[in-house]
């Protein structure tokens, strides 16, 4: 499909709706509702046409009529077009344009590569060793780059200096409304990256070291965040294996993949708090937001910066979590 037979789908959608007193360019969600399920049952009507061409396609019952080929193969033709044409005119009922379609199409192919590269590099990696890295207030600088997002983009009493304070001042719901502007923004592929982190991962895999990252960014709800992580670990040099999306579960469900964890990195004390109870050693990045004077875990390390993590013997970091079993007993 390309972009002339996308607008002669869309002059002749235009007609057919404005002969129904309709606007097919200023659609009122009610009307997009409707007729995105009447082009939904045509497309699959189309299908079913489409399927119906094919000989013998019945597990338990085979046509007495038997077709030469060369006209199957022109039915099959004649019914696929039938299809796109309706599922042209389905996403132009949707108000998605042709550019959407070529860039979504781009996007979502190289998630589609990702996926199915990294389901297969999961179960290689079952039982293996793995370093886990987590991505935001690790890898970049989360919540800075929310915060400077905020100030230069949106009209706010005065500029926020900490998460802690812009949600003391705001309500659920604005503070809800601000992150899903900045998830849709597209603005997490231009984040600022932990240099030190990068060099960190740089210096373990040529050590051989495996490495997984893990987020819970919402890609479940937020599809493009996906996409944009992508682009930013690709543009960025980032070096990884996988990545595991605990999207709204907990981080620690991470077992579920049967990973051997060396160790991991994080800059949240809670998910660090979890790891610990899961007898993972945790490399915590300092910050004023991961303070707590009362709790103490001989598996959690509190470092400066990445590069101090290879100060610790890694090599031997069974031995913290025997030294931990052992004070259990």
């Amino acid at each position: 499909m390309n972009k002339d037979i996308w607008d002669d789908q869309f002059v002749f959608n235009k007609q057919f709706f404005k002969d129904l007193d309709i606007d097919l360019e200023n659609l009122s969600v009610t009307e997009k509702v409707q007729w995105s399920k009447e082009f939904f049952f045509h497309v699959s009507k189309e299908l079913a046409d489409l399927v119906e061409c094919l000989p013998h396609w019945k597990m338990h019952y085979k046509n007495e009529e038997r077709m030469e080929e060369d006209i199957i193969s022109s039915n099959i033709v004649e019914e696929y077009v039938d299809v796109l044409k309706y599922f042209m005119g389905l996403g132009q009922v949707l108000g998605i344009d042709y550019k959407q379609i070529i860039e979504g199409y781009q996007d979502k192919t190289e998630v589609v590569k990702q996926k199915y590269e990294q389901n297969k590099k999961f179960k290689e990696l079952q039982n293996k060793d793995v370093v886990i890295f987590d991505i935001d207030g690790v890898i970049n600088n989360y919540p800075y780059c929310f915060l400077d997002w905020l100030t230069t983009t949106k009209n706010l009493p005065h500029i926020y200096e900490t998460m802690e304070q812009l949600k003391s001042e705001l309500s659920v719901q604005q503070y809800e409304h601000l992150k899903t502007e900045y998830r849709l923004s597209r603005q997490k592929k231009f984040q600022p990256i932990n240099m030190q982190t990068v060099i960190l991962m740089n210096h373990l895999k040529e050590q051989g070291e495996t490495i997984v990252l893990f987020t819970n960014r919402p890609v479940t709800k937020y599809k493009v965040i996906y996409t944009d992580t992508l682009y930013w670990l690709t543009n960025g040099g980032i070096p990884f294996d996988a990545i595991y999306w605990s999207d709204y579960q907990q981080k620690e469900d991470i077992y579920r993949l049967k990973f051997k964890i060396k160790f991991i990195v994080e800059d949240s004390l809670e998910n660090a708090k979890n790891f610990n109870r899961e007898k993972h050693v945790v490399f915590l990045l300092n910050k004023e937001h991961n303070q707590d004077n009362f709790y103490k875990n001989p598996l959690l390390f509190r470092v400066k910066c990445p590069m101090d993590i290879l100060k610790y013997n890694l090599k031997n970091l069974d031995s913290y979590k025997h030294s931990h079993e052992a004070r259990g007993r």
